[in-house]
């Protein structure tokens, strides 16, 4: 069985953190039993643009995102274009302070299956989407909890 693997892009130390505590806690559970997953994170986009022209699964990115001092700064606009650029098969989500709708809508051809704003509610919904997008991946037909 090949191992998913899900990317979190977020500068903000807090945020990622606690993207990452729930997503792992998502895929422990038993829904996700016997399936291999490799989570990485990363806090500028250089970082991540480097992995994510690797593979890639699901990524959950943030589109703004700071200075990494190596060059230019990489933005999540960039490494979307990069995914584009290269025809990877990936999910994608974005995380984003920013809710520009307008800003946001042009990469919904892109790939991206999801836009959560950074609100009270971002884990939850967050966690949705993934598990969504996971349930697929596996080849579930039925998502638990709806009916």
């Amino acid at each position: 069985m090949r191992t998913i693997k899900i990317i979190t892009v977020e500068d903000d130390p807090y945020f990622l953190r606690i993207m990452n505590q729930s997503i792992r806690k998502l895929i422990d559970s038993p829904v996700f039993e016997g399936y291999t997953f490799e989570i990485k994170s990363f806090s500028t986009g250089h970082e991540a643009l480097e992995e994510v022209a690797v593979s890639v699964d699901i990524l959950v990115i943030d589109l703004v995102l700071p200075p990494s001092g190596k060059g230019k700064n990489i933005q999540g606009l960039d490494i979307l274009r990069e995914i584009e650029a290269r025809k990877r098969q990936c999910d994608i989500i974005v995380v984003s302070g920013e809710v520009n709708i307008e800003r946001v809508s042009v990469f919904f051809g892109n790939r991206v299956k999801g836009f959560v704003p950074k609100d009270e509610n971002m884990i939850n919904r967050l966690v949705r989407l993934v598990e969504v997008l996971l349930l697929k991946r596996i080849g579930c037909t039925e998502i638990p909890g709806q009916n």
